[in-house]
C-alpha cells in the first residue's frame, strides 16, 4: 500500500475513533502476565522453539523470547504461545 494511502487510511480510522488494528492487517499483541501472548493478524510461524517462537506479521518478524515456550494455538491470523515469556521485538531488516 502506498504512503498516501497508508496517510488516507490513518486519518479515516482516527475520525471514526477506530483503533489502528482494527484494519485487520495490524498485529495485535496482548500479554497476559508473563505466561500467555495473543498475536493476532499474524501471518505464519517462521521459528517454533522452547525458546523463541517468531511469526511473521505485515510490520515484520515478530520474536517472542523465553523459557519453556509452545505454539499453544495456531490458527490463520491468531496464535497462542505459552511458556516463560522474557522479551518480545519487532526484527527489522537489518537484524533477519
Amino acid at each position: 500500500m502506498g504512503t498516501g494511502k497508508r496517510k488516507h487510511k490513518q486519518k479515516v480510522y482516527e475520525l471514526l475513533d477506530l483503533p489502528r488494528d482494527a484494519d485487520l492487517v495490524t498485529p495485535r499483541i496482548t500479554l497476559s502476565g508473563n505466561e500467555i501472548l495473543l498475536v493476532e493478524n499474524n501471518q505464519e510461524a517462521v521459528t517454533c522453539t522452547e525458546r523463541q517462537v517468531r511469526l511473521m506479521t505485515n510490520l515484520g518478524i515478530l520474536s517472542i523470547e523465553g523459557r519453556d515456550l509452545e505454539l499453544k494455538e495456531f490458527m490463520e491470523g491468531r496464535a497462542v504461545i505459552r511458556g516463560r515469556i522474557t522479551g518480545l521485538a519487532f526484527e527489522t531488516a537489518e537484524e533477519g
